[in-house]
């Protein structure tokens, strides 16, 4: 190994290992990446800062950066996320489906996947990647979710309404898996409540 390397792998270590603050977290990765470049881990590690802080033409440079040596699954998926938040919403589709040939049971590409689907308001896509979704996860709220939205969009209160009602069922039993939502779960009551108002005023 050489010198670089292995200063490049020691900062990287340093990075991840034991309890930094975010700050502490970049500097190490960055020194990573000052001995070497083409550290993909790091690189991707950085992309995924940047996403976060929604500097998402630095964690484009990052990501692709650590994408010419390093391929995981979630690599694709955060390419994917970064895209989308570029208003590129193809090649963001076209990422997340790698993903899924990679992994066909990537609830979070098929997730990503379901709510490109919802804001083309394609709801026939979104019904087919909820229902792969749920055979992959009963409890997956966000897939409820979107098909809620989509039901009030088409003004199919009564399916929503059941959608939004079992979301509700699932965060009191607290079954939700652990990704991340794409909603606020106190929303979800005052969305109910609205359209119990609608239906009875039909």
């Amino acid at each position: 190994m050489s010198l670089t390397s292995y200063y490049g792998r020691y900062y990287f270590v340093s990075a991840t290992r034991g309890v930094h603050d975010e700050a502490k977290h970049e500097q190490d990765l960055k020194k990573a990446l000052s001995y070497d470049p083409s550290h993909g881990y790091a690189n991707l590690a950085l992309a995924r800062l940047m996403l976060k802080r929604e500097a998402f033409g630095g964690a484009l440079q990052y990501q692709q950066q650590g994408m010419e040596s390093f391929l995981p699954l979630r690599g694709y998926v955060q390419m994917g996320t970064i895209l989308e938040k570029l208003g590129r919403a193809k090649d963001a589709e076209d990422y997340y489906n790698k993903a899924v040939r990679m992994d066909p049971s990537s609830i979070e590409a098929l997730e990503r996947l379901a709510l490109l689907a919802f804001r083309a308001q394609d709801s026939v896509r979104l019904e087919s990647l909820a229902s792969e979704i749920r055979r992959l996860d009963l409890n997956n709220v966000n897939s409820l979710y979107l098909l809620a939205r989509d039901a009030e969009r088409t003004n199919n209160l009564g399916v929503a309404y059941q959608n939004y009602q079992n979301i509700s069922f699932i965060l009191s039993r607290k079954q939700a898996g652990s990704g991340a939502l794409l909603f606020k779960p106190e929303d979800i009551g005052a969305s109910m409540t609205d359209l119990r108002e609608k239906i009875a005023s039909k």
